[in-house]
């Protein structure tokens, strides 16, 4: 008993922490699912299966979102990455044309080291997101995996920006 009262704890701890960080970034039927969240979370009373529906909604709808937000930042980065890395091979011909190494060099090569660890942190935060949502995916019933599947893919696509 102790166990499933650990659990419920731990769901409206998660749901209190999720709803209040994405209340104020979303449409207003999310921005209302998130407050009846809240609020049961808050109140500890217990969810009708249309409000269970409502809150896996709100989870696969938090978990595209994470995925959007960690797509986007990889993009980015892999952009920030590849303009410091053509910076630092242009110089590298232009110095070796010259013959002598140079500070601006040193500098571009130190500049793309920072970007190829964000490129990494990014990545790693990718991988979280898309394998959280992935994982969750799993979870819905076969009629509605097929569409949640489809969304996820288009939200996972990384291009060029």
């Amino acid at each position: 008993m102790w166990f499933v009262t650990y659990i419920e704890r731990s769901i409206r701890a998660l749901v209190r922490s999720v709803a209040s960080r994405w209340l104020g970034q979303q449409s207003p039927t999310f921005k209302h699912l998130a407050v009846q969240a809240r609020h049961r979370a808050e109140t500890g009373s217990l969810p009708s299966p249309v409000q269970q529906f409502r809150e896996r909604r709100l989870q696969l709808e938090l978990l595209l979102w994470e995925v959007r937000a960690a797509a986007k930042a990889l993009t980015i980065a892999l952009d920030d990455e590849t303009r410091s890395g053509l910076r630092a091979v242009a110089l590298d011909g232009e110095f070796k044309k010259v013959g002598r190494a140079d500070r601006e060099f040193a500098s571009a090569l130190a500049e793309w080291q920072g970007y190829r660890h964000e490129v990494e942190r990014a990545q790693a935060a990718y991988c979280r997101a898309s394998n959280a949502y992935r994982e969750f995916v799993q979870y819905l019933p076969p009629h509605l995996r097929t569409k949640a599947e489809e969304r996820g893919a288009r939200a996972m696509a990384i291009s060029p920006a």
